[in-house]
């Protein structure tokens, strides 16, 4: 029993690990997207940070219970260990689910948060703020294309010159970018999804395996005990 008893523990340190990082890459991601607030409502901007964050504390409680189940020895806390991350799992199961059903509603919501906020760039210091960001952060120019400014009888910002001539259409400097920034910032966000979703199949594999082990844990204390 001592080999499984440490084989949960071990895997508890894990969790531990593992809800540390993800409470960090909540944070990170949390960082990443506030300069971009203006573009859509900040329950949406901060949903993806929080529900990180929410789940990293979670996994961190969890596990320290766990680690306390496996060293006492007592059946109890071992199967209510192996409940809540069965429980845990179901609802990553479920979050993955709808994020996935909702992704067409987001791109939607976030090019139509684009598309206002780009009629409040003369009037908002924190709106001009953000669009000066992701324009000159990711080489754009509007939310489709420069000819958005334009439409909207505005001058292109100086935000939109391309600066190094590495980075200009034809290697031409002082010209527009010529992409929009909607698909540009969708390709941002695949890329942090990436690691997200890396990080969430590494610890839904931890659980499995640790909730498999915390109940044969308990099957040998609970056969153990009954024959003290």
């Amino acid at each position: 029993m001592k080999c499984v008893k440490y084989s949960v523990f071990l895997f508890n340190l894990l969790f531990l690990v593992f809800g540390a990082l993800l409470i960090g890459l909540g944070v990170y991601v949390q960082a990443e997207l506030n300069q971009y607030l203006d573009f859509f409502e900040a329950g949406v901007a901060n949903g993806p940070a929080v529900v990180l964050i929410t789940f990293g504390a979670i996994t961190f409680v969890v596990a320290f219970f766990g680690c306390c189940g496996a060293i006492k020895e007592n059946h109890c806390m071992t199967i209510t260990f192996a409940a809540l991350i069965g429980l845990i799992l179901i609802c990553e199961f479920g979050g993955g689910i709808a994020a996935y059903v909702l992704k067409g509603d987001v791109n939607e919501l976030v090019s139509d948060g684009m598309k206002d906020s780009m009629k409040r760039y003369h009037t908002s210091t924190g709106v001009a703020k953000t669009w000066d960001t992701i324009q000159k952060d990711l080489h754009c120019c509007g939310t489709n294309s420069p000819t958005d400014w334009i439409k909207l009888l505005q001058k292109i910002p100086a935000s939109c010159t391309c600066e190094r001539k590495e980075d200009c259409p034809g290697g031409l400097t002082g010209t527009p970018f010529t992409e929009g920034c909607l698909p540009k910032f969708k390709d941002f966000v695949a890329s942090n999804i990436g690691i997200i979703a890396g990080a969430g199949v590494g610890l839904a594999v931890v659980e499995i395996i640790g909730m498999l082990l915390a109940c044969c844990l308990a099957k040998e204390v609970r056969s153990r005990n009954q024959y003290v």
